[in-house]
C-alpha cells in the first residue's frame, strides 16, 4: 500500500511536470523548475537513493527560499518589470511540503526519524502533525491555484501536484 501510494504520487508529479505551462511560457519556468526538482527528489529518495533524504530536504528548502526571495515585493526590479507570478508562493509551499515529506517517504526512513524524534520530547506524533499540516497547506494552495487558473491547460498541473502531495501525506499515515 505504502509503495503504491508513492508510485502513484511520483507518476502524478511526472504528468504534472510534463503538462506544465512552463514548457511554453517563460514566465512559468520557475514553477516548472520547482516541479522538476520535486520530481527528481521523490524518484531519488524512493527508488535510486543516490542522494540522502536530508540532503534533498535541504536542497528543496533552499530552493523554496530562493523562489520566495525572487517573488518578494521587496526584491529590486528594473522599472516596468512585472513581479513574479502568483504561483511562486504556491510552488515554494510545494517545495517545503515535499521537503518535509521526503524523510518519511521510505518505511525504513520512518523508523530512523521516529528513533530520533523521541529524543526531542515531542515525539513522532508532533513531527507527523507538522508534516501533515505542511502537506494540507500545499493541497489547499493547489486547489486554490487550480480554481483561479484562467487557462484550462494550467489547471491540471496544479490539481495533479496537489493530489501527489495528498498521496504522499496519506502514505505517512499508512
Amino acid at each position: 500500500m505504502h509503495e503504491g501510494l508513492h508510485l502513484t504520487a511520483v507518476a502524478l508529479t511526472a504528468v504534472a511536470a510534463g503538462a506544465h505551462p512552463g514548457w511554453a511560457r517563460l514566465s512559468a519556468a520557475g514553477d516548472l523548475a520547482a516541479a522538476l526538482v520535486m520530481l527528481a527528489a521523490m524518484v531519488d529518495v524512493m527508488y535510486l537513493r543516490v542522494v540522502s533524504a536530508p540532503v534533498w530536504s535541504i536542497a528543496l528548502f533552499v530552493t523554496a527560499m530562493g523562489m520566495a526571495a525572487v517573488a518578494s515585493p521587496r526584491a529590486r526590479r528594473p522599472r516596468g518589470h512585472a513581479a513574479a507570478s502568483c504561483a511562486v508562493p504556491h510552488s515554494a509551499l510545494g517545495l517545503v511540503a515535499t521537503a518535509a515529506l521526503l524523510p518519511l517517504m521510505h518505511p525504513a526512513s520512518t523508523a530512523e526519524v521516529s528513533a530520533h524524534a523521541g529524543h526531542g520530547g515531542a515525539g513522532m506524533g508532533m513531527l507527523i502533525a507538522v508534516v501533515l499540516a505542511a502537506a494540507l497547506a500545499h493541497v489547499s494552495a493547489c486547489l486554490l491555484a487550480s480554481v483561479r487558473e484562467a487557462r484550462a491547460r494550467g489547471r491540471a498541473p496544479h490539481a495533479l501536484m496537489g493530489a501527489a502531495t495528498g498521496l504522499m501525506a496519506a502514505a505517512v499515515l499508512v
